[in-house]
């Protein structure tokens, strides 16, 4: 799997990739379409990544800004993370994120990608401890260090 692939996408980068897939106001499920009808909003959302655990959908019409009873991934330039793996109800997550959130939640997707690298480097330590194995470990250790010091 690709490190970017494990990354969540700003909404400028699925921009420019082309719409694998299209939901809107009239073609999505009964129970959406009576929320968007009851909100007063037409929205589309497109499929513009999917990766082995997620599909990216940008929300290219709908609302200008959050309000109260319309779903967050109906607003314009909101990216929805949907999971493709069911929870244990059989339902699917699906997280949106607005700009202002996205570099904050790129952030965390790096530092779990750290903290797995980490997980890996000590594994193999324990397998076969080497100078090379423990430089990496340190750095991967002082990168995340790093990262927790500058969040802000």
């Amino acid at each position: 799997m690709a490190f970017s692939e494990r990354i969540a996408p700003s909404a400028e980068k699925l921009r420019e990739l082309p719409t694998l897939a299209v939901d809107t106001s009239q073609n999505g499920t009964e129970t959406l379409q009576q929320i968007a009808k009851a909100a007063g909003v037409d929205y589309r959302l497109e499929l513009k990544l999917e990766t082995k655990d997620y599909k990216y959908w940008l929300c290219t019409k709908g609302i200008e800004e959050r309000r109260p009873g319309v779903p967050q991934s109906w607003v314009v330039d909101y990216v929805s993370r949907e999971s493709k793996s069911p929870n244990d109800d059989g339902t699917f997550d699906m997280v949106p994120y607005g700009p202002q959130e996205t570099a904050d939640l790129q952030r965390v997707d790096y530092m779990n990608l750290i903290k797995e690298e980490i997980e890996v480097l000590m594994e193999r330590c324990e397998i076969e401890p080497s100078p090379e194995v423990l430089r990496e470990l340190e750095s991967a250790r002082n990168e995340l260090l790093k990262l927790l010091r500058n969040w802000q």
